[in-house]
């Protein structure tokens, strides 16, 4: 499961994630990748995201004005990796997403 976010939004949200769903043995690769703006994205990023299978998006108020995780979220629709979203606090939903969990502030 590949775990795509905005750093400056769910940085902690995306740890417990990650850690819970290894406990429980999954095997995880959580983007921890700093680009620049304008570069393009990286190959083995993308590889990474297509060798996870499944790829889950951190829903937050900032997520479309982010260039790089947008990128994530088509490569996740165009090669079927879902993605399944997890929304924090009502935030502007992905359409594309397969399935959503919602999760608020005080959870």
């Amino acid at each position: 499961m590949f775990i795509s976010y905005l750093r400056a939004e769910a940085s902690q949200g995306a740890e417990q994630i990650h850690d819970g769903l290894a406990r429980s043995g999954f095997r995880i690769f959580l983007d921890r990748f700093s680009g620049t703006a304008g570069r393009l994205f990286p190959q083995e990023l993308s590889e990474a995201m297509a060798s996870m299978g499944l790829v889950v998006l951190l829903e937050t108020s900032g997520l479309f004005r982010s260039r790089w995780t947008m990128w994530e979220v088509g490569f996740a629709r165009r090669y079927q990796l879902g993605p399944i979203a997890v929304n924090f606090n009502r935030a502007r939903a992905i359409r594309t997403a397969m399935v959503r969990h919602p999760v608020s502030e005080d959870q």
